[in-house]
């Protein structure tokens, strides 16, 4: 089996190259274009994430060339984030179903949501995660507190846009400058330095809980 072109044969074990992705196959499923078998493994020639589906969603018939069934795996482009989902909710653009997992087409982040909620803001629904590109930072909150235009609510979660860090606290003790109230949490960029204190005001920095922030110069 270890005959291919980049398989070398050692006397015990098979070798490829460093960018292949090898896991579970069978000899007969592992005959697709762009995959060889190792006698235990089917390797396919370029990196790809390789999970659990089914042969019906993921097979030579499913329309898409990008994906690849090993005989029992589905492997997907290693960019693509697949998650927990529905094959009704998986149904759509840039979106794929394996037979087990849903996969958003591009780096997503994906947390609990609705799809009733999870629009807008670059968003995809799996039938039970909300993903958004990233970076979004996505944090407890309520559906009337997360309301900003920089906010996302998933129908469990306030996701924000950017790298961000989260305090808890009241409406009324989240404000100034690059503040983002979740519903209860106010949220600053990353790269704010934050601390305990008081009048935040008088020394130019927004008010996040109990701490005052400001970024870093």
């Amino acid at each position: 089996s270890c005959k291919g072109e980049g398989m070398t044969w050692t006397g015990s074990q098979c070798c490829v190259p460093n960018e292949w992705t090898c896991g579970a196959g069978t000899i007969g499923g592992c005959d697709n274009q762009g995959e060889s078998w190792t006698g235990t493994m089917c390797c396919a020639h370029e990196p790809k994430q390789c999970i659990a589906g089914m042969q019906s969603s993921c097979g030579k018939d499913c329309g898409n060339d990008l994906v690849s069934w090993s005989g029992s795996q589905c492997c997907v482009p290693q960019f693509w984030t697949c998650v927990a989902g529905t094959i009704g909710g998986c149904n759509g653009k840039d979106k794929f179903w394996t037979g087990t997992y849903c996969c958003a087409e591009k780096p997503m982040h994906c947390v609990g949501g609705l799809s009733s909620a999870c629009q807008g803001h670059g968003s995809v629904f799996t039938g039970t995660k909300c993903c958004l590109p990233p970076p979004t930072t996505c944090v407890a909150g309520s559906m009337n507190g997360c309301d900003g235009k920089n906010q996302l609510w998933t129908g469990t979660y306030c996701c924000i846009d950017g790298t961000q860090q989260c305090y808890p606290s009241a409406a009324s003790d989240c404000k100034g400058p690059s503040t983002s109230f979740t519903g209860s949490q106010c949220c600053v960029p990353e790269d704010f330095k934050c601390w305990y204190g008081s009048n935040c005001e008088q020394q130019g920095a927004s008010r996040a809980g109990v701490n005052c922030c400001s970024q870093q110069m």
